[in-house]
């Protein structure tokens, strides 16, 4: 691929020691998305470190698939793998390639469709014990199913249900306690004896000695593949026949754990938010589930015929994507458009910043579903879409989060209809993820 001849700049209000480090701590959307004002290449500083902010499209493919090898992961995941280990999205090269060669069939289409049944009985079990008419706060009622399906993915019903309480109780203060860890540039704050930090290692500890004891069952009692955890256990080496370890099987684990419950808790957020505030989307949405589904338990095979659901989630994530902000480091000089990137550069991108670029997007403000319709605006527009990465480190649980997320909207609006509250008024905040603040829904018999 030919990359452009890129504008390059540097960021302005840089502080002296700190850099731009208040500026990404304080307002990191706005800071991230202005940057594009200064050029497709944009040097930031964090502290001292130079850190290269790429904004171009283009140039992002080519660090994520062209240059691929050029590059590993960054900053962020560095600080990941002290809290979740070695796991795929931590992993560098070459563990990673052999690693995802390992996992890359439980995530196959044909695999993922075996948990579909999974997904809609936890998504329906959810449900029930949601209240109508009254306000839901979605983030922590989200995250609550969403580490629910992942853990009857994981493990099925096969594992010992203390542990599995262990599981799904320790993950929600692990998933807050990471977040804030992986933003910061800094370890100064982690390593203070707080009683927060104190809580944070000894849940992590916990989760991790947990997860030991159900990969430790499991070996002893090997399973017939029905669940996450079969398929791991039983991922050979074509070369060499070797399995995984318990250590990389519990690595992997809690990846999967860290990437596959708060980010689907997010986007989901994010779509009943939307379709409360655009009810003439949410009405058509109805219509298509009565045409396709009806009122019988959704299937796997129809995730594939509905659409217009389809676009309504892909919009969602092209407005807000979770991992918003994404960074990897150059392992040898690499020239991007004709600048050069040094050896151990940092280099950022931000899928909210390129997905919210009118040069890319008409009207990138407003939630548009049929922006997807067209062949030609599919065709002009896919090259920019980044919510789930691409190239060998794209996301290998795409398939997973997306049949995830329409079955658990599908059930949703089976039922009912969805609005905000009065005077809710929602923001973005990038907490590591990008999350609504706050979002909240009411659920209210179907007909809105």
């Amino acid at each position: 691929m030919s990359t452009p001849r890129l504008t390059v700049g540097r960021a302005p209000g840089a502080l002296p020691l700190v850099g731009h480090i208040f500026h990404l701590l304080l307002r990191p959307l706005r800071f991230f998305s202005g940057l594009r004002g200064h050029g497709d290449i944009v040097t930031i500083r964090l502290g001292s470190r130079p850190v290269i902010v790429v904004n171009h499209p283009d140039v992002i493919r080519q660090i994520l698939v062209t240059d691929a090898r050029h590059f590993d992961k960054g900053l962020q995941f560095e600080r990941a793998r002290d809290y979740v280990g070695n796991g795929l999205a931590t992993a560098g090269e070459p563990h990673h390639r052999g690693q995802r060669r390992l996992i890359q069939p439980a995530f196959h289409h044909a695999s993922v469709v075996r948990y579909v049944d999974i997904m809609r009985d936890v998504a329906a079990a959810t449900l029930d014990t949601w209240p109508h008419g009254a306000p839901i706060e979605l983030e922590s009622a989200l995250l609550r199913f969403t580490i629910r399906a992942l853990t009857a993915t994981l493990f099925s019903t096969r594992a010992d249900a203390s542990m599995i309480a262990t599981v799904t109780e320790s993950l929600p203060a692990f998933l807050g306690g990471i977040a804030w860890r992986v933003a910061l540039p800094t370890r100064v704050f982690e390593r203070l004896p707080l009683p927060a930090n104190r809580r944070f290692d000894a849940g992590n500890r916990r989760l991790r000695a947990t997860i030991d004891r159900i990969v430790a069952d499991r070996r002893a009692r090997p399973g017939a593949g029905e669940d996450l955890l079969d398929m791991l256990l039983a991922a050979r080496d074509e070369a060499t026949g070797a399995g995984m370890t318990d250590e990389q099987i519990r690595d992997e684990v809690m990846t999967m754990m860290l990437a596959g419950s708060e980010t689907t808790a997010s986007i989901l957020g994010w779509i009943l938010h939307l379709l409360g505030t655009h009810p003439d989307v949410q009405r058509a949405v109805h219509a298509e589930l009565d045409e396709v589904v009806g009122r019988r338990p959704i299937s796997a095979d129809d995730l594939t015929r509905l659409p217009y659901l389809r676009r309504v989630v892909r919009e969602t994530l092209r407005l807000y994507p979770p991992a918003w902000l994404i960074s990897r480091r150059a392992l040898t000089e690499v020239s991007l458009g004709g600048y050069t990137v040094p050896a151990g550069s940092d280099v950022f991108f931000s899928a909210y910043g390129v997905h919210r670029d009118p040069a890319y997007y008409a009207n990138p403000a407003v939630f548009d579903p049929d922006r997807w319709t067209t062949q030609s605006e599919r065709s002009k527009t896919t090259p920019t879409f980044l919510a789930f990465g691409a190239g060998p480190r794209g996301c290998i649980g795409e398939a997973f989060a997306w049949s995830e997320v329409l079955i658990f909207t599908a059930t949703l609006l089976q039922r009912c209809c969805v609005r905000p509250p009065p005077r809710l008024r929602v923001r973005a905040v990038a907490r590591g993820l990008l999350h609504g603040s706050p979002l909240a829904t009411v659920l209210t018999a179907r007909g809105c």
